[in-house]
């Protein structure tokens, strides 16, 4: 999992790619070979293509859909779409207009053309549209990247989907697409090849999504009892920032809803740490937000921390979370 973007591209194009695949293979007659090989073709009319394709000459998008059908794009290539795609990744973490400007740039051949890895760039487009509160396109980009999980070579494409559309679908009256997209999720976990962060994180991210739907399905005490197991089952010793504070936070707001204030505001506090500690300025946004529910006892100190949480919302201009923060500020007000 790529944690720090200071060497993060702007963009990949076909250009750029033609010479990995240059460098890969040997040289343009070789690469013209092994294409033609594949494909049945002239080795000479393919080479023509692909230089015409290297150069930037109109005309090269069929060889460029051969050769990614048969040679896929590099392996840095995928991780970077990837790192775009992933809610829990620092790149999510950015301003959402930055976020925007970069899926745009990516979003292109030989990113964008059919393949294993072009799943990866629909995901992307969602989140920042869910990010944006542009939930329309956030469907449509999500139905896109249905018509390519068919094709997907990571099983982590399929997890991100699910949860993905989860939150999507939480708006929903009757919750019952939700609960499938959740079920969907808990089984991949289970049979899929992970790496042991993305493991821990699609666990954590499970774990959290699962309990935020019961919350709103049946909010008594046994429910908050119930999520409370399993955010405590979530691994304490990953040494992951994003699970930590996952852990401490549904930990915190569980704790809240038991009437266990006390605890919950050490674990709050815990939250806050993690999310600094990993850099994440929404989740620490999060973790000021529920700190400001959990003291509304001492007004000034409450609405101190919700101003703080709402800074850092602003910031990073992300519109579902100010959304979130204002919801909870109105219903303060009118309270009072």
């Amino acid at each position: 999992m790529i944690d720090s973007p200071s060497a993060f591209p702007h963009g990949y194009s076909s250009q750029q790619y033609v010479e990995d695949l240059i460098a890969e293979h040997g040289s343009v007659h070789q690469l013209a070979s092994l294409l033609a090989d594949r494909c049945g073709s002239s080795p000479e009319s393919e080479r023509k293509a692909i230089q015409r394709l290297r150069s930037g000459a109109a005309g090269g998008g069929a060889v460029q859909a051969r050769l990614v059908k048969h040679f896929g794009v590099p392996q840095r290539i995928c991780e970077w779409l990837k790192w775009m795609a992933q809610y829990h990744s620092r790149f999510a973490d950015m301003p959402t207009d930055v976020c925007h400007a970069y899926v745009t740039l990516w979003d292109r051949a030989p990113v964008n053309v059919p393949s294993k890895n072009r799943v990866w760039i629909s995901l992307a487009k969602a989140q920042v549209a869910l990010r944006m509160r542009h939930l329309e396109d956030a469907r449509a980009f999500l139905s896109h990247t249905r018509r390519d999980l068919k094709a997907a070579a990571d099983p982590a494409s399929g997890i991100e989907y699910g949860l993905c559309s989860a939150y999507l679908t939480s708006w929903d009256a009757d919750g019952t697409t939700e609960a499938a997209y959740l079920d969907q999720v808990e089984a991949a976990l289970s049979r899929s090849s992970l790496s042991i962060a993305d493991r821990h994180c699609y666990h954590a991210r499970w774990v959290d999504q699962t309990a935020y739907r019961a919350a709103r399905i049946a909010p008594t005490q046994d429910t908050f009892a119930d999520s409370l197991k399993r955010y405590e089952h979530i691994s304490a010793d990953t040494r992951i920032p994003f699970v930590d504070f996952r852990r401490a936070h549904g930990r915190a707001t569980c704790l809240w809803k038991l009437g266990r204030t006390e605890e919950a505001r050490v674990a709050a506090a815990e939250a806050t740490t993690h999310a600094g500690d990993g850099g994440y300025v929404r989740l620490r946004s999060m973790a000021l937000k529920l700190q400001s529910l959990l003291w509304q006892e001492d007004p000034a100190r409450s609405a101190e921390l919700m101003e703080r949480s709402l800074v850092m919302a602003t910031r990073v201009r992300d519109e579902e979370l100010l959304h979130r923060i204002r919801l909870i500020a109105h219903a303060s007000r009118a309270a009072d």
